[in-house]
C-alpha cells in the first residue's frame, strides 16, 4: 500500500526508516538540526505551501510529522521546491545534492555544513525512497 506525499503519514514513515538505518545511524552520527521541507505547489488545507518537519540528532530521527507553513518549527535549514522536483529526487532521477547545487531544491540555512553531510543527506533520501510512496499529481 502506497502512502501519500505529502502527509503526516508518510514523514512517520520516513521517520521510522531512518531509525532503522544501520547506515544513517553512521554517517549522521555528528548531525544536529532540524530540517523543513515545503512543497511549494501543494497547498494545505490553508492554502499554504505543504511543509513536513524532521528532528535529526546524532544519526536518529527523534520527531517528524506536517507542520504549518506559516507558523514553522525552528530549524537549521528549510529546503523547499515544487512537487514535480521533490518527485525527481525520491523516483532517485536525480540526488539530493545534485538537486540542491542546480537549484532544483532551493536551501535556506549554511551550505557549507550541508555539504559536510553528504551522505547522510544521500542516506535519508535513500530511507525516504524505501517508502512506497503515491504522489498527489499521480
Amino acid at each position: 500500500m502506497s502512502i501519500k506525499f505529502p502527509s503526516d503519514e508518510w514523514i512517520k514513515a520516513v521517520k521510522d526508516e531512518v531509525n532503522h538505518s544501520s547506515v544513517y545511524a553512521e554517517v549522521a552520527q555528528t548531525w544536529e538540526g532540524a530540517i523543513n521541507f515545503t512543497i511549494d505547489d501543494v497547498p494545505d488545507s490553508t492554502g499554504q505551501p505543504t511543509a513536513m518537519w524532521v528532528d535529526l540528532w546524532h544519526g536518529q530521527c527523534r520527531a517528524a510529522k506536517i507542520i504549518d507553513p506559516a507558523q514553522p518549527i525552528s530549524a537549521a535549514y528549510t529546503i523547499h521546491a515544487p512537487l514535480a522536483n521533490w518527485k525527481k529526487v525520491i523516483n532517485k532521477q536525480i540526488g539530493p545534492i545534485q538537486a540542491m547545487v542546480s537549484g532544483q531544491l532551493k536551501i535556506k540555512g549554511n551550505m557549507v555544513t550541508l555539504l559536510k553531510y553528504t551522505k547522510a543527506a544521500q542516506e535519508l533520501v535513500e530511507c525516504a525512497t524505501r517508502v512506497p510512496t503515491e504522489f498527489s499529481d499521480a
